[in-house]
Protein backbone atom coordinates (compact mmCIF):
# COMPACT_ATOMS: atom_id res chain seq x y z
CA UNK A 1 0.00 0.00 0.00
CA UNK A 2 1.51 3.57 -1.07
CA UNK A 3 2.12 5.98 1.15
CA UNK A 4 -0.68 8.95 1.55
CA UNK A 5 1.85 11.42 0.88
CA UNK A 6 2.04 10.10 -2.74
CA UNK A 7 -1.92 10.54 -3.37
CA UNK A 8 -3.93 13.37 -4.60
CA UNK A 9 -5.12 15.30 -2.17
CA UNK A 10 -8.67 14.45 -3.30
CA UNK A 11 -7.70 10.68 -2.77
CA UNK A 12 -6.19 11.28 0.20
CA UNK A 13 -8.97 13.23 2.19
CA UNK A 14 -11.08 10.29 1.20
CA UNK A 15 -9.07 7.75 2.72
CA UNK A 16 -8.30 9.72 6.09
CA UNK A 17 -11.72 9.63 6.46
CA UNK A 18 -12.17 6.10 5.78
CA UNK A 19 -9.39 5.12 7.94
CA UNK A 20 -10.90 6.64 10.98
CA UNK A 21 -14.19 5.40 10.40
CA UNK A 22 -12.10 2.06 11.40
CA UNK A 23 -11.22 2.36 15.13
CA UNK A 24 -14.52 2.70 16.27
CA UNK A 25 -15.64 -0.32 15.22
CA UNK A 26 -14.26 -3.21 17.50
CA UNK A 27 -13.46 -5.92 14.88
CA UNK A 28 -11.64 -3.34 12.39
CA UNK A 29 -9.28 -2.09 15.11
CA UNK A 30 -6.55 -4.21 14.48
CA UNK A 31 -6.85 -3.51 10.74
CA UNK A 32 -6.58 0.10 11.90
CA UNK A 33 -3.84 0.01 13.95
CA UNK A 34 -1.70 -1.76 10.60
CA UNK A 35 -2.98 1.33 8.47
CA UNK A 36 -2.24 3.92 11.00
CA UNK A 37 1.43 4.18 10.61
CA UNK A 38 1.35 4.02 6.54
CA UNK A 39 -1.30 7.19 7.07
CA UNK A 40 0.55 8.81 9.50
CA UNK A 41 -2.46 8.64 11.51
CA UNK A 42 -1.58 8.67 15.65
CA UNK A 43 -4.71 6.16 17.71
CA UNK A 44 -4.38 5.54 20.90
CA UNK A 45 -3.05 2.00 21.02
CA UNK A 46 0.22 3.04 19.34
CA UNK A 47 3.00 5.18 19.93
CA UNK A 48 3.68 8.66 17.92
CA UNK A 49 6.22 8.52 15.31
CA UNK A 50 9.76 9.21 16.59
CA UNK A 51 10.81 11.22 13.37
CA UNK A 52 11.06 14.65 14.27
CA UNK A 53 8.84 16.94 11.53
CA UNK A 54 10.55 19.52 10.06
CA UNK A 55 8.92 23.23 10.77
CA UNK A 56 11.02 26.32 9.55
CA UNK A 57 11.89 28.70 12.74
CA UNK A 58 10.09 31.41 11.05
CA UNK A 59 6.43 29.67 11.16
CA UNK A 60 7.54 28.20 15.13
CA UNK A 61 5.61 30.78 17.69
CA UNK A 62 6.01 30.82 21.15
CA UNK A 63 3.26 32.10 23.40
CA UNK A 64 4.64 34.21 26.31
CA UNK A 65 2.50 34.77 29.23
CA UNK A 66 2.77 38.15 30.92
CA UNK A 67 2.63 38.46 34.38
CA UNK A 68 -0.78 39.88 35.41
CA UNK A 69 -0.68 43.16 37.60
CA UNK A 70 -2.24 42.67 40.82
CA UNK A 71 -3.59 45.67 41.70
CA UNK A 72 -3.34 48.81 39.80
CA UNK A 73 -3.43 51.32 42.60
CA UNK A 74 -0.07 52.44 44.05
CA UNK A 75 -0.67 52.30 47.45
CA UNK A 76 -2.44 49.55 49.58
CA UNK A 77 -2.26 48.20 53.08
CA UNK A 78 -1.84 44.29 53.63
CA UNK A 79 -4.05 42.95 56.28
CA UNK A 80 -3.30 39.90 58.62
CA UNK A 81 -6.47 38.59 58.07
CA UNK A 82 -7.06 35.57 55.09
CA UNK A 83 -10.48 37.08 54.03
CA UNK A 84 -12.32 39.82 54.60
CA UNK A 85 -14.84 40.44 57.43
CA UNK A 86 -18.13 42.17 57.26
CA UNK A 87 -17.91 45.75 56.32
CA UNK A 88 -15.59 45.70 53.41
CA UNK A 89 -16.52 46.61 49.32
CA UNK A 90 -14.93 45.87 46.07
CA UNK A 91 -13.79 48.60 44.30
CA UNK A 92 -16.18 47.91 41.59
CA UNK A 93 -19.10 48.37 44.15
CA UNK A 94 -17.40 51.68 45.26
CA UNK A 95 -17.29 52.90 41.83
CA UNK A 96 -21.27 52.33 41.37
CA UNK A 97 -22.03 53.89 44.48
CA UNK A 98 -19.78 56.91 43.65
CA UNK A 99 -21.84 56.65 39.64
CA UNK A 100 -18.52 56.91 38.07
CA UNK A 101 -18.17 54.23 35.07
CA UNK A 102 -14.89 52.55 36.09
CA UNK A 103 -12.04 52.03 39.14
CA UNK A 104 -9.65 53.52 36.89
CA UNK A 105 -10.82 56.87 38.81
CA UNK A 106 -11.05 55.36 41.86
CA UNK A 107 -7.38 54.08 41.74
CA UNK A 108 -6.77 57.47 41.16
CA UNK A 109 -8.45 58.59 44.58
CA UNK A 110 -6.57 55.72 46.11
CA UNK A 111 -3.22 56.92 44.93
CA UNK A 112 -3.91 60.59 46.03
CA UNK A 113 -4.21 59.42 49.39
CA UNK A 114 -7.99 60.08 49.52
CA UNK A 115 -9.09 56.75 50.04
CA UNK A 116 -7.50 53.36 51.74
CA UNK A 117 -6.70 50.32 49.70
CA UNK A 118 -6.46 47.02 51.99
CA UNK A 119 -5.45 43.68 51.06
CA UNK A 120 -5.85 40.49 52.20
CA UNK A 121 -4.23 37.35 52.35
CA UNK A 122 -6.62 35.09 50.35
CA UNK A 123 -8.59 37.28 48.97
CA UNK A 124 -8.38 40.73 46.15
CA UNK A 125 -8.15 44.32 47.11
CA UNK A 126 -11.06 45.56 49.59
CA UNK A 127 -12.06 49.15 50.83
CA UNK A 128 -13.58 50.10 54.39
CA UNK A 129 -16.83 50.63 53.80
CA UNK A 130 -17.35 53.02 56.65
CA UNK A 131 -14.51 54.84 55.63
CA UNK A 132 -16.09 54.84 51.77
CA UNK A 133 -19.60 56.53 52.98
CA UNK A 134 -17.98 59.21 54.84
CA UNK A 135 -15.61 60.04 51.42
CA UNK A 136 -18.55 60.11 49.92
CA UNK A 137 -20.92 62.45 52.18
CA UNK A 138 -17.78 64.99 51.64
CA UNK A 139 -17.55 65.15 48.54
CA UNK A 140 -21.15 64.96 47.40
CA UNK A 141 -21.97 68.25 49.29
CA UNK A 142 -24.94 69.01 52.29
CA UNK A 143 -27.97 68.17 51.00
CA UNK A 144 -30.57 70.61 49.57
CA UNK A 145 -33.45 70.11 48.16
CA UNK A 146 -34.10 71.55 44.34
CA UNK A 147 -30.90 72.48 44.05
CA UNK A 148 -29.61 73.86 40.25
CA UNK A 149 -26.50 74.41 39.08
CA UNK A 150 -24.09 73.04 36.73
CA UNK A 151 -24.04 68.82 36.91
CA UNK A 152 -20.32 67.17 37.99
CA UNK A 153 -19.54 66.56 34.26
CA UNK A 154 -21.06 69.45 33.04
CA UNK A 155 -18.58 71.68 35.56
CA UNK A 156 -15.42 69.24 34.10
CA UNK A 157 -16.43 70.54 30.56
CA UNK A 158 -16.24 74.01 31.47
CA UNK A 159 -12.82 73.38 32.21
CA UNK A 160 -11.64 71.32 29.53
CA UNK A 161 -9.11 73.81 28.47
CA UNK A 162 -7.49 74.08 31.94
CA UNK A 163 -7.19 70.14 31.86
CA UNK A 164 -9.13 69.67 35.33
CA UNK A 165 -9.46 65.59 36.57
CA UNK A 166 -12.58 64.39 38.55
CA UNK A 167 -9.75 63.74 41.51
CA UNK A 168 -8.38 67.58 41.39
CA UNK A 169 -11.98 68.68 41.64
CA UNK A 170 -12.66 66.20 44.66
CA UNK A 171 -9.24 67.11 46.36
CA UNK A 172 -10.22 70.91 45.72
CA UNK A 173 -14.06 69.86 47.38
CA UNK A 174 -11.95 67.91 50.38
CA UNK A 175 -9.73 71.00 51.30
CA UNK A 176 -13.26 73.44 51.17
CA UNK A 177 -12.15 75.02 48.17
CA UNK A 178 -15.62 74.42 46.29
CA UNK A 179 -18.71 73.07 47.97
CA UNK A 180 -21.17 71.38 45.76
CA UNK A 181 -24.74 71.20 47.54
CA UNK A 182 -26.41 67.53 46.44
CA UNK A 183 -30.50 67.41 45.47
CA UNK A 184 -30.79 63.80 46.23
CA UNK A 185 -31.10 62.56 49.93
CA UNK A 186 -27.78 60.18 50.05
CA UNK A 187 -26.85 60.73 46.59
CA UNK A 188 -23.75 59.91 44.66
CA UNK A 189 -20.85 61.93 43.77
CA UNK A 190 -22.48 62.54 40.32
CA UNK A 191 -25.75 63.94 42.15
CA UNK A 192 -23.70 67.05 42.84
CA UNK A 193 -24.55 70.38 41.54
CA UNK A 194 -22.34 73.60 41.48
CA UNK A 195 -23.46 77.22 41.65
CA UNK A 196 -22.80 79.94 39.54
CA UNK A 197 -20.65 81.24 42.49
CA UNK A 198 -18.35 78.03 42.97
CA UNK A 199 -18.11 78.13 39.21
CA UNK A 200 -15.91 81.45 39.36
CA UNK A 201 -14.09 79.83 42.48
CA UNK A 202 -13.15 77.37 39.95
CA UNK A 203 -11.98 79.14 37.57
CA UNK A 204 -9.58 82.20 39.98
CA UNK A 205 -8.17 78.57 41.57
CA UNK A 206 -7.29 77.17 37.86
CA UNK A 207 -5.85 80.42 36.93
CA UNK A 208 -3.93 80.81 39.99
CA UNK A 209 -2.42 77.09 39.18
CA UNK A 210 -1.29 77.67 35.34
CA UNK A 211 0.28 81.21 36.37
CA UNK A 212 2.34 78.50 39.03
CA UNK A 213 2.83 76.23 36.38
CA UNK A 214 3.43 77.50 33.07
CA UNK A 215 2.77 81.10 33.57
CA UNK A 216 0.65 84.04 32.30
CA UNK A 217 -0.62 83.95 28.94
CA UNK A 218 -0.15 86.88 26.32
CA UNK A 219 -3.40 88.17 27.35
CA UNK A 220 -2.94 88.72 31.04
CA UNK A 221 0.63 90.29 30.37
CA UNK A 222 -1.31 92.86 27.88
CA UNK A 223 -3.32 93.82 30.81
CA UNK A 224 -0.84 93.70 33.30
CA UNK A 225 1.58 95.82 31.32
CA UNK A 226 -1.41 98.26 29.59
CA UNK A 227 0.43 97.19 26.65
CA UNK A 228 -0.71 95.62 23.28
CA UNK A 229 -0.16 93.02 20.88
CA UNK A 230 2.27 94.82 18.73
CA UNK A 231 3.82 96.26 21.15
CA UNK A 232 4.62 93.01 23.04
CA UNK A 233 6.18 91.76 20.29
CA UNK A 234 8.08 94.72 20.49
CA UNK A 235 9.41 93.85 23.88
CA UNK A 236 9.99 90.50 22.93
CA UNK A 237 12.58 91.90 19.90
CA UNK A 238 14.27 94.29 22.64
CA UNK A 239 14.82 91.44 25.23
CA UNK A 240 12.53 93.10 27.57
CA UNK A 241 9.93 90.14 27.52
CA UNK A 242 10.94 86.80 27.02
CA UNK A 243 8.57 83.85 27.22
CA UNK A 244 9.18 81.11 29.71
CA UNK A 245 7.14 78.26 27.41
CA UNK A 246 6.14 78.80 23.97
CA UNK A 247 4.00 75.80 22.10
CA UNK A 248 4.04 75.59 18.30
CA UNK A 249 1.67 74.18 14.91
CA UNK A 250 3.65 71.78 13.13
CA UNK A 251 3.54 74.41 10.70
CA UNK A 252 5.91 76.05 12.80
CA UNK A 253 3.96 79.02 14.01
CA UNK A 254 3.70 79.97 17.33
CA UNK A 255 0.27 79.08 19.03
CA UNK A 256 0.68 79.66 22.99
CA UNK A 257 3.16 81.50 24.53
CA UNK A 258 3.85 81.60 28.37
CA UNK A 259 5.89 84.16 30.51
CA UNK A 260 7.42 84.43 34.10
CA UNK A 261 5.01 85.86 36.27
CA UNK A 262 8.69 86.66 38.24
CA UNK A 263 9.83 88.54 34.83
CA UNK A 264 6.53 90.16 34.58
CA UNK A 265 7.27 92.03 38.02
CA UNK A 266 10.48 93.39 37.40
CA UNK A 267 8.96 94.67 34.34
CA UNK A 268 6.94 96.62 36.49
CA UNK A 269 8.71 97.58 38.81
CA UNK A 270 11.59 98.46 36.76
CA UNK A 271 9.68 100.93 33.84
CA UNK A 272 7.41 103.91 35.36
CA UNK A 273 4.59 105.71 33.30
CA UNK A 274 5.39 109.97 34.03
CA UNK A 275 2.24 109.98 36.54
CA UNK A 276 3.98 107.01 38.34
CA UNK A 277 7.37 108.13 38.49
CA UNK A 278 5.91 112.04 39.38
CA UNK A 279 3.88 110.47 42.46
CA UNK A 280 6.91 107.91 43.42
CA UNK A 281 9.78 110.75 43.29
CA UNK A 282 8.15 113.84 43.85
CA UNK A 283 8.98 115.38 40.02
CA UNK A 284 6.34 117.15 38.17
CA UNK A 285 5.65 116.29 34.58
CA UNK A 286 7.42 119.14 33.18
CA UNK A 287 10.23 118.32 34.70
CA UNK A 288 10.06 115.08 33.47
CA UNK A 289 9.13 116.12 30.00
CA UNK A 290 12.27 118.56 29.55
CA UNK A 291 14.47 115.90 30.75
CA UNK A 292 13.32 113.41 27.66
CA UNK A 293 13.94 115.78 25.30
CA UNK A 294 17.41 117.10 25.92
CA UNK A 295 18.08 113.47 26.27
CA UNK A 296 18.78 112.87 29.59
CA UNK A 297 16.10 110.36 30.03
CA UNK A 298 15.43 108.11 27.39
CA UNK A 299 12.06 106.29 26.37
CA UNK A 300 12.38 102.78 28.68
CA UNK A 301 10.35 101.04 25.36
CA UNK A 302 12.16 102.34 22.75
CA UNK A 303 9.28 104.16 21.22
CA UNK A 304 7.01 101.04 21.12
CA UNK A 305 4.18 103.20 22.97
CA UNK A 306 2.83 106.26 22.39
CA UNK A 307 4.01 107.63 25.49
CA UNK A 308 7.02 108.11 27.21
CA UNK A 309 8.19 104.83 29.58
CA UNK A 310 10.21 106.19 32.66
CA UNK A 311 13.21 103.46 33.44
CA UNK A 312 13.63 103.56 36.67
CA UNK A 313 17.93 102.99 36.95
CA UNK A 314 17.76 106.31 34.80
CA UNK A 315 15.80 108.22 37.10
CA UNK A 316 17.43 107.52 40.32
CA UNK A 317 21.34 108.06 38.57
CA UNK A 318 19.93 111.27 37.38
CA UNK A 319 18.38 112.06 40.68
CA UNK A 320 21.49 111.08 42.48
CA UNK A 321 19.78 108.19 44.54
Amino acid sequence: MGRISDLSPKIRNIKIKACLQLQYDAGLKPVFKHLAPLLYIPSHGIQKSSIPRMVANTLQKHSRKESKVACAANHYIILDQEVPAEGFIRRSEAANRLGISDKVQLNEFINKNLLTLYQFKRSQYYINEREFELFLENVRGAYQAESHGRTLYEFLRQFRSYKLKLVELVEMILQGKIKPVCPVKNGKLTDATFSNEELLSCRILLIHRRREQKGYTKEQVERLLKVDYTTLLGLERLGILQPKEELYYTSGKRRISYYDPKCIERIQLRYMTINQTCSEYGLSKTVIQKWFQEGALHDGFHGLTKKYIVDRHEIKTLLGL
